[in-house]
């Protein structure tokens, strides 16, 4: 296969203007995540533009200045036109650059981004036809801004809503209800005429006659009118935490335990196809190339006398040495092209399913490879140890082309949304409180694939479920989660065998999941505890794990695709159930 080249074509690539770049969903980043870059472009030319418009990351550290690419754009004479990426912003502070014509010769560079936030960010959604009034303590969003699919917008974690937005089409409808089943949060204000909103399909979950219920995994609470974010219970608190902080990008310790879960995951996967050389027969083979160069064709040459022995000695050496070190040293030992990937996964509660992927693609040709994306309006990010080259076409066809060189792998994170054939649900069939919690029972879909690990965290508690017929109970008790998942980084003085990187996989995706710091060991530490009682404190929700092989239908059929998969449910305290009498 070779690297695909894309140029621009048509047009006046030289016409376009800049006009404005609107970052997130309040102006603001996050770093380690995908962040919403809306660029308004003007064609001032009287004559149509159509070509690529591309979004690169100029210079900085911490991830690869990789180009992400909106391969068709076309812009008509005296229009505006909203070009729309998602860009994974690593640990610094980068410009970007917004260009396009041949090579990208024409372009802006993008004023630069000061402002971050750490939580997820609570907005109201705002239309500006006049059906929307703003409320007081609460930054506000433009709902024509968002994007036409829910991948990446992890950032966002609560939106208010006073109007139902006019959307054309299904794509952001759809779009919206996943990022909710995921797990957002949804205050519904009444409308200006004091009822509640009706939404169409395919938001009609959104009109449950109910104060508080659940959509997928996420949670809709109903409010009268109100004008201050201070009347909406726990709103304050999540604009509080989700602030930006002006001016001051890079300084904010990004405590998030899923970016180091990210970045651990990595090293791992890395580690999984690390050589393992013979290194002491290549020492020895070192060793005795030395000895034959010096002192022994050059005792034979003052023997013999001869300069044509002793350059035929020299050069017979060099290529036999060359073949035993190419032989030795080379990352043959049964290896294959694969692609191995380590997911997390979130049923949405319609037949679709949220895919956070970290994927590593080893070759053993070097070469130009695609990647393609398994699912709806999908977003990906190289990671920062790749040392090829690579560009990521814009969804909703997105895909990553990255020329790869021999024996080496290209790393990288997608996300996504599937629309499943098989039930991958999990739903809660019994959860007693009193008031910890004391039992909980689950049901896996029949999609699931055959002997999975199931656990139930909650609280820095980790129990585990054992199958009884058709169900999933806990056991009496639980285990801090620290134990329950340890991770090391070095088994003595030597590398990880098979076994412990096997554990620092679940390990690094429970973190990433749970948002729990799982600390690694070093070699020589002791053990963390390994008892913790069951939790007798008020229950404020926990989160049911699935680990198991990655199902068919997640992975693509390229490269002998394999890979594990952590499916995770929210569990909330409205699903409590009455216990056995």
């Amino acid at each position: 296969m070779w690297l695909v080249v894309l140029t621009s074509w048509g047009g006046l690539a030289s016409a376009l203007e800049f006009r404005e770049v609107r970052w997130g969903f309040n102006g603001a980043v996050k770093r380690h995540a995908y962040n919403l870059c809306t660029i308004d472009l003007l064609n001032p030319s009287p004559e149509a533009f159509r070509g690529e418009v591309t979004l690169t990351k100029e210079g900085g550290v911490g991830s690869s200045e990789v180009p992400l690419i909106e391969p068709d754009v076309y812009i008509g004479p005296g229009e505006v036109r909203t070009v729309q990426f998602l860009a994974y912003i690593a640990s610094d502070k980068p410009d970007w650059r917004i260009s396009w014509g041949l090579r990208g010769a024409d372009g802006f560079d993008l004023p630069r981004m000061d402002r971050e936030f750490t939580a997820p960010v609570a907005v109201q959604f705002f239309a500006d036809q006049g059906v929307s009034s703003p409320i007081k303590g609460i930054e506000i969003f433009s709902d024509s801004d968002f994007p036409i699919g829910a991948p990446g917008t992890e950032t966002l974690g609560s939106v208010v809503l006073d109007h139902v937005p006019s959307w054309a089409g299904d794509v952001r409808h759809k779009a919206f209800r996943d990022w909710l089943g995921r797990g957002g949060r949804l205050y519904l204000i009444n409308g200006r005429d004091g009822k509640p909103l009706n939404f169409p399909s395919p938001l009609e979950d959104l009109n449950v006659p109910a104060d508080r219920f659940l959509v997928g995994q996420g949670v809709v609470m109903r409010h009268g009118i109100v004008q201050d974010a201070g009347e909406i219970p726990g709103l304050i608190t999540a604009v509080a935490q989700a602030a930006p902080d002006p001016n001051n990008f890079g300084n904010q310790y990004d405590s998030d335990p899923a970016t180091s879960g990210t970045n651990q995951l990595f090293q791992t996967m890395r580690n999984m196809v690390r050589p393992d050389h013979n290194w002491t027969l290549i020492f020895i083979l070192a060793f005795i190339y030395l000895l034959i160069l010096f002192p022994g064709i050059w005792l034979v040459s003052r023997k013999r006398g001869d300069f044509r022995m002793t350059y035929a000695m020299i050069l017979g050496t060099v290529v036999l040495f060359s073949w035993f070190y190419a032989e030795v040293g080379k990352r043959g030992y049964g290896e294959s092209t694969g692609l191995r990937q380590m997911m997390v996964a979130y049923p949405l509660g319609n037949q679709r399913v949220a895919l956070q992927k970290y994927g590593s693609l080893f070759v053993t040709d070097g070469g130009g490879y695609v990647i393609p994306a398994r699912g709806d309006a999908a977003v990906f990010a190289v990671d920062a140890g790749f040392s090829g080259n690579a560009q990521i076409l814009n969804r909703p066809e997105a895909k990553v082309v990255a020329d790869i060189p021999p024996f080496s792998a290209c790393s990288f994170q997608e996300s996504s949304v599937l629309q499943a054939k098989e039930d991958y649900s999990i739903t809660v069939k019994q959860l007693e409180l009193n008031p910890g919690m004391q039992k909980i029972e689950v049901q896996l879909g029949a999609g699931i694939p055959a002997n999975p690990q199931v656990y139930f965290v909650s609280a820095g508690v980790t129990y585990t479920l054992m199958q009884r017929g058709t169900g999933w109970v806990n056991s009496s008790s639980g285990l801090p989660t620290t134990s329950m998942f340890p991770t090391e980084y070095y088994s003595g003085y030597g590398r990880l065998d098979a076994a412990q990187l096997q554990k620092n996989l679940i390990a690094n995706l429970v973190q990433i999941a749970t948002r729990t710091e799982l600390s690694p060991q070093y070699g020589g530490q002791s053990d963390p505890p390994t008892a913790g009682p069951t939790s007798t404190t008020p229950f404020e929700g926990g989160q049911i794990l699935v680990y198991c092989d990655a199902p068919a239908e997640f992975l693509p059929s390229d490269y002998a695709a394999s890979g594990k998969v952590l499916f995770v449910s929210q569990v909330d305290p409205s699903m409590a159930t009455a216990a056995d009498p």
